[in-house]
């Protein structure tokens, strides 16, 4: 018989990434699934004899039951996902579903799913994002597991279906599964979203102006912190269930910073850490937004709570931000 795997999708993603080296740490086996083989991001876990990369494609049914046919699977990550194309954002659902981010992120999902029918698969985490909701019209705040999804784009569409056909699988095979919906995660690796971009315009030397809207708040992750809620997840869906308190089977929680942070307070926050003189421009012609998820069932299920966002944007820029920039 093999040795149990924990299967990673999405591994050379980000999250994914820091997922594997996190399991690796722990002693676990993993089989890293991405769609190049010797992707950049997956190199330093190439000498692990813990570590088993699988190229292919999960819009691919054939290949997705390849991967269960082939090795033991004791536990999944589900966090493979692609984003669409900013120009189809106000396309017609006919030509969504032709596109690489529909098929990967719907039928492949469904592909992976129904692969892992028949198999025992012990704890099943998917990863979600906080796009299953309107951010312009979250209603009440903070936004509870229990609010509807109403995406407002056809990423938060494509994650949303991804979710209902989870649950269903979850219920029909019974298999022990949670969802974990994320905020705005930032990290290593990550050159996008207004925390590395505000770190970039404070580490500048030269001019420019980086301006930061003075009516939006948001959640913010650490990906560390990310990467511990989905450990505490396994950990939750391996412990067997008391007697009379079985685990709910596709239950979704909320993994957020616990806090709405404005956006300028992330500006001064970094501002202080970097020990910068630059002064971003507040701006007020942006429309209002104001988001942020209630992640208090993740502190009552997992024992899940998010660091401080200063404690984690400091170690962002002194542990992992400085190194990249060579300092």
């Amino acid at each position: 018989m093999n040795t149990p795997n924990i299967l990673v999708t999405g591994a050379s993603g980000f999250i994914g990434r820091h997922l594997c080296r996190t399991l690796l740490a722990e002693g676990l086996r993993v089989l890293a699934v991405s769609r190049s083989a010797n992707h950049p991001s997956l190199a330093e876990f190439g000498d692990n004899p813990r570590f088993s990369p699988l190229q292919g494609n999960l819009q691919d049914r054939d290949f997705a039951e390849s991967i269960f046919r082939n090795n033991e699977i004791s536990s999944v990550f589900h966090f493979a996902v692609e984003r669409f194309a900013s120009d189809r954002a106000g396309g017609q659902l006919a030509d969504l579903s032709a596109t690489n981010a529909w098929k990967t992120n719907v039928l492949g999902t469904r592909n992976l799913l129904s692969a892992a029918a028949g198999h025992p698969v012990q704890a099943w985490i998917q990863g979600s994002a906080m796009l299953v909701y309107d951010l312009d019209n979250p209603g009440a705040l903070p936004v509870p597991e229990s609010r509807r999804g109403n995406p407002a784009e056809p990423n938060g569409l494509s994650v949303l279906m991804a979710e209902e056909l989870c649950r269903y699988e979850a219920r029909c095979h019974r298999r022990p599964t949670l969802l974990l919906r994320f905020p705005g995660v930032f990290g290593p690796g990550k050159s996008g979203g207004i925390v590395a971009r505000l770190l970039e315009f404070f580490a500048g030397e030269n001019g420019g102006r980086f301006h930061v809207p003075g009516n939006r708040s948001a959640d913010f992750l650490y990906v560390h912190d990310a990467v511990r809620a989905a450990m505490l997840a396994r950990a939750y869906l391996l412990e067997p269930s008391a007697p009379g308190t079985e685990k709910t089977f596709g239950e979704c929680l909320h993994i957020g910073g616990g806090a709405e942070v404005p956006l300028v307070e992330v500006a001064v926050l970094l501002r202080e850490i970097t020990g910068s003189q630059r002064s971003p421009q507040i701006v007020w012609d942006a429309p209002p937004r104001r988001f942020y998820l209630d992640s208090t069932r993740a502190a009552t299920v997992l024992g899940f709570q998010a660091r401080p966002l200063a404690e984690t944007l400091r170690e962002f820029y002194q542990r992992e931000f400085q190194r990249q920039k060579g300092a």
